[in-house]
């Protein structure tokens, strides 16, 4: 993605009309949505510094699934290199994506089976 080197997203949404940007197994262009898995450790990385490289590049969505708060961030991009203040969603809720309109994802899901973080 232009602007956005060396960050490398855990998990990558093309829809089919943008096909066009993969090639030789890479993606060269912008997604439609990315989303980032938090590690411990890896906070202040996905939270900051691939918040700002994927707002530079111009991807619409982006999503954090924070599995120890089990809460997902949605940012959606409100103008050239700038997300808007995120959706925050939790158990309970089901998120919408905006590339995704008929594959809702109930945040629970996300989660189930995960390490009990409270303990």
């Amino acid at each position: 993605m232009p602007g956005a080197e060396p960050v490398q997203p855990d998990y990558v949404v093309v829809l089919s009309e943008h096909a066009d940007i993969i090639r030789d197994k890479r993606i060269w262009g912008v997604p439609d949505l990315i989303a980032e898995v938090l590690s411990p450790g890896s906070t202040d990385y996905d939270e900051v510094i691939k918040l700002q490289a994927y707002a530079k590049a111009g991807v619409p969505e982006y999503v954090v699934i924070d599995p120890s708060e089990k809460r997902v961030p949605v940012y959606k991009l409100e103008r050239a290199g700038h997300y808007a203040p995120p959706m925050i969603y939790k158990e309970g809720d089901t998120i919408t994506f905006g590339c995704l309109p008929t594959l809702p994802v109930e945040v629970s899901k996300l989660f189930a089976g995960a390490p009990d973080t409270t303990l």
